[in-house]
């Protein structure tokens, strides 16, 4: 610290003669420290805003006291040491609380020869330092929470964009599709859809971006877009099997280049034959599909998407007139009792077999719509023929 650069107003009030206020300053003028003095309170003030002092100097007296309060009220005020005599200690503590930085006792005696110059000045340069660190890291937070209110608002302009580019909860004829998406924080990095292909069939899929943020939804907005091809009338799907749109997907994100993984279930109805042919891509944990009073996992395995060239196996399986398939992403493992993950797989089979099979029931069971705070992006995907769907009401 360059002393010779440094400001000091300090209030030398004539009628207090025994607290040596001249006296108290002549160590730290001799070091180089640019002194500034006024002898009354009504002074002090305006002079605060004119010198703009690197360290206000307070003799400890009542009307200090008062005048302490009149400058920490002042915004970016400089910081205070306060000065006395040994017998202030009570009042030097009073102050203190009031706002005062630091106190020194021992005016009135010569601090040459007592040895006190040395820590005044270390009082005088460590009041100076700590205040200037602190006005520092002020900064520095004001600065972070601009950016972090800036990223907030981009965010939230994000997660609307998302929300627009969501398919609606919708019936094809006597097929019902319904989701409810919890993101972890501001987008959801995972995304669901169902539409028809060109030749009639239903497609439907549940995907989940690895990881979380703002890049996890851009990825999941993107394979809704991307999506937008398959669903184009001019799209051949005759030929296309479930695992073959599995690899098509798989290309789509290759060349996009993000370096992030995604794992999806892929769905294909036939419902003219009421068939169900499906493929996966790591997706975990496996789709439940329950007909005729009976719910089993479909499980397969499969590379997920976005990691390189490969092949995937498409199964299928035949539909009765009456059946509820239900996806979940991973995150809704995060949200059960902390148990072995084939305990919480069994837990989530049990629920949907007790008749929990809606998106609105299962929201219920995991009270979904109180969640503020999951540690993973959760989404539910209900695929349904009933005569009486409960699923069709407005994503959230």
């Amino acid at each position: 610290m360059q002393v010779e650069s440094v400001r000091l107003l300090v209030l030398s009030p004539a009628e207090h003669t025994d607290i040596a206020s001249l006296d108290f300053c002549s160590p730290l003028e001799q070091e180089g420290y640019a002194i500034h003095s006024v002898q009354t309170a009504a002074q002090y003030i305006p002079a605060i805003g004119s010198i703009n002092p690197d360290l206000a100097l307070l003799p400890i007296t009542a009307e200090s006291e008062s005048l302490l309060n009149k400058i920490v009220d002042i915004d970016s005020h400089p910081p205070v040491l306060l000065f006395g005599a040994e017998n202030q200690s009570e009042l030097a503590g009073k102050m203190m609380v009031a706002g005062a930085e630091e106190y020194f006792l021992g005016c009135g005696q010569d601090p040459d020869e007592q040895g006190d110059a040395t820590l005044l000045k270390h009082l005088v340069e460590r009041t100076i330092a700590s205040h200037r660190s602190l006005s520092e890291l002020k900064t520095q937070s004001n600065v972070l929470k601009s950016k972090i209110d800036y990223m907030a608002q981009d965010q939230r302009a994000a997660f609307d964009v998302q929300q627009k580019l969501l398919p609606e909860p919708q019936r094809f004829g006597d097929i019902s599709f319904s989701y409810q998406l919890v993101p972890r924080s501001g987008m959801s990095g995972d995304s669901v859809n169902c539409f028809e292909l060109s030749d009639g069939r239903l497609l439907f899929y549940l995907a989940d971006v690895a990881g979380h943020g703002i890049l996890g939804g851009v990825i999941a907005t993107a394979l809704t877009l991307t999506a937008k091809t398959l669903a184009d009338p001019e799209f051949d799907s005759s030929t296309q099997s479930s695992s073959d749109l599995l690899v098509w997907f798989n290309r789509a994100m290759l060349e996009l280049k993000l370096e992030r993984h995604v794992a999806m279930f892929l769905g294909v109805i036939s419902v003219d034959r009421s068939q169900l042919e499906y493929s996966s891509a790591a997706h975990f944990p496996g789709t439940i599909l329950c007909q005729e009073n009976h719910c089993l996992y479909l499980e397969l395995g499969g590379l997920p998407l976005g990691v390189c060239e490969a092949e995937y196996e498409a199964r299928q399986v035949e539909l009765s007139r009456i059946f509820e398939l239900v996806l979940f992403s991973d995150g809704v493992l995060e949200i059960l009792p902390k148990d072995s993950l084939e305990n919480r797989e069994k837990h989530l089979i049990s629920l949907v077999e007790s008749g929990a099979r809606s998106v609105t029931e299962i929201s219920d069971v995991f009270r979904l719509k109180a969640l503020s705070d999951v540690p993973d992006d959760i989404a539910v995907l209900t695929i349904r023929r009933e005569t009486n769907s409960k699923d069709l009401e407005p994503h959230e």
